[in-house]
């Protein structure tokens, strides 16, 4: 991994051109990242000067459309108006007629207002919140008349408008040519790579994407874009941590709150909680009053169990923003740690009245039914949050168990496969998929699930000897001994190089021992050494580990016997031989032969 392209002046005055464009095309979201992202630079750098020497120009491409007439100005500025306080269907009573026509701008405000108007009456009554469909399946055929009105024009602003409409209508590789289209004209526009992100489904999706793109792989545009991909499907790598570090070191945006939020959410992804708290941490007094991530950062503090802490800022943001679905999440969490159930499913449920696109809200709302024991309205949230996005492991794993324990494990299995593809390197989805497998009696389907997990663990950690101990076990189900025997001296390889303390491992020690005096030429010393090590300890098993001592020394004595009766056995026949040969040296070891050798041992013995 290389250095990012050097942040030029060229650069600085592109993303201070996309504040202004992003907010002129009402795109508020991208306006705000675009402004994050440029007062992160070193002032000294934001400072200086627009250079014509260097010709490096992302958004040079994009030829801006030529003046308008005053009334076409005038119409436009009314139209902003109604987008910015919602009136959508109000714009195209503004922009109708001879005052849009040969105007692209006046064309995109047109087209973009009725699609959000359409889009806003596709939502379920928030009456009936959790049982009316969220309005992420299905598609709003209404979009389809306004996709064939727009214009084959190379506008990036067009050409993005195209992508989002393909998207909604399920259309997806045709969106992302869209949106690769657009950021080739103009590549500043984050909402185009958001668009973009949200199509892709997997990480080796995000590879090819990364190679079609008009950007060098250096560029910072596609590191960003390359670290949020990746936290939208929940599998961020350290690669991605890297990439994190080295865009916000001085020399790029250090003070980007938006790249602190990603390294926040990645640690949080990898199961780093207490980096991920902690930078969290730094966020929020860089940027006190922030929602954004709020969920996140409960959900920490909820699994780490820092229960002061998390009530000290849910009382905070109580007070400063209630009408914030993230809000209602640290609420709900507050409250779900204080076991008040009912409290908590009022604030998710709150949550995805302000936002029923709201992810997080729907899966701790069939958490909380999990918890009080209503597995129908659990099953209905988890399906809502996969309607939202199935590339979130979370309600799929929360299905899983859900379904486990009704003991319908065939559908629990279908759910736990889906959740291992959303996140194939998570330990806890293979060891739930390898349980079911297990009580279902699939025990070769279980090992494949558990060889799957030990990938995921870390080198002499509890996970890898859990997992190995597992492993053994089903081997032995299977009647394969020599293969247990075998995963249960790797446990004794790991925790005696790791020094663990013998307890930690005595069960294997004596696993293993079993083995040898089943085995009818067994190492017995090695079967003594792990029984008496077990044995002088105060583990479980120490006194089954003297008791197979005893045994031990009496298959030592019982194999000394026989090597002595073997031994008087092989005397006699040595005894024997030598009259043979002496009488018959010229006996060979033919068939004719052998019957001469016994004839004259048969003379011999009469």
């Amino acid at each position: 991994m290389g250095s990012p392209l050097p942040l030029n002046a060229d650069i600085i005055s592109e993303i201070r051109q996309a504040v202004k464009d992003c907010k002129e095309y009402h795109l508020p979201e991208a306006a705000k990242w675009a402004s994050d992202i440029l007062l992160s630079v070193d002032p000294e750098s934001r400072a200086t000067p627009h250079s014509l020497a260097n010709n490096f120009s992302s958004s040079s491409s994009w030829q801006r459309p030529p003046p308008r007439t005053q009334t076409q100005l005038d119409a436009l500025k009314l139209a902003k108006i109604f987008m910015e306080n919602r009136h959508y269907l109000r714009v195209k009573a503004v922009l109708t007629g001879p005052i849009s026509s040969g105007c692209l701008k006046s064309t995109y405000f047109l087209l973009y207002s009725q699609f959000l108007g359409a889009e806003v009456h596709r939502v379920f009554p928030w009456q009936d919140i959790e049982k009316a469909n969220n309005g992420a399946e299905g598609y709003n055929t209404r979009i389809l008349s306004l996709l064939n009105q727009i214009p084959q024009e190379p506008d990036p602003w067009l050409q993005y408008l195209k992508g989002l409409m393909l998207s909604r209508l399920g259309k997806r590789e045709e969106g992302i040519e869209c949106c690769i289209l657009s950021l080739a004209s103009y590549p500043w526009n984050w909402s185009t790579w958001t668009l973009l992100s949200s199509s892709i489904r997997d990480g080796e999706e995000l590879q090819a994407i990364l190679s079609l793109l008009p950007l060098p792989r250096e560029h910072p545009l596609v590191w960003m874009f390359q670290i949020k991909t990746s936290n939208d499907l929940r599998v961020p790598s350290d690669h991605e941590l890297d990439l994190c570090d080295q865009l916000l070191c001085s020399n790029y945006f250090p003070e980007s709150t938006w790249l602190l939020a990603q390294r926040a959410c990645a640690l949080y992804y990898l199961h780093k909680f207490q980096d991920s708290e902690y930078t969290f941490d730094i966020l929020l007094k860089k940027d006190p009053f922030t929602t954004e991530h709020l969920d996140l950062y409960s959900n920490i503090l909820y699994v780490t169990g820092a229960s002061i802490k998390l009530s000290k800022i849910a009382h905070e943001y109580a007070m400063l923003e209630m009408n914030r679905p993230e809000v209602c999440c640290l609420l709900g969490n507050h409250h779900s740690m204080r076991a008040e159930r009912r409290q908590a499913i009022q604030y998710f449920r709150r949550a995805i009245q302000l936002d029923r696109t709201f992810l997080s809200a729907w899966t701790l709302l069939g958490h909380e039914y999990v918890e009080l024991k209503d597995p129908q309205a659990a099953i209905t949230a988890y399906r809502n949050a996969i309607a939202i996005d199935r590339r979130d492991y979370r309600p799929w794993y929360g299905l899983g168990q859900l379904y486990e324990l009704l003991l319908m494990r065939q559908y629990a299995l279908y759910y736990y496969q889906h959740a291992t593809a959303a996140k194939p390197y998570d330990l806890r989805l293979w060891n739930a998929e390898a349980g079911c497998y297990r009580a279902m009696g699939k025990y070769r389907d279980s090992i494949e699930c558990l060889k799957r997990a030990l990938i995921s663990t870390s080198p002499s950690s509890e996970d890898q000897i859990s997992i190995i101990l597992k492993l053994a076990d089903l081997h032995q189900l299977l009647g394969d001994k020599a293969e247990s025997a075998a995963h249960h001296q790797r446990i004794i390889y790991i925790c005696t190089t790791a020094d663990k303390s013998v307890e930690s491992f005595a069960f294997s020690c004596l696993q293993v021992a079993e083995y040898e005096m089943s085995k009818t030429v067994g190492d017995l010393e090695i079967a003594h050494h792990y029984c008496f090590e077990v044995s002088k300890t105060n583990a479980e098993e120490s006194l089954r580990a003297a008791d197979m001592l005893r045994e031990i020394e009496k298959l030592k004595r019982a194999r000394e016997a026989n090597a002595a009766g073997q031994a008087a056995s092989g005397e006699t026949e040595s005894d024997f031989t030598p009259v043979v040969a002496t009488t018959r040296e010229d006996v060979f070891m033919g068939d004719t032969e052998l019957d001469t050798v016994t004839s004259v041992g048969n003379i011999s013995m009469s």
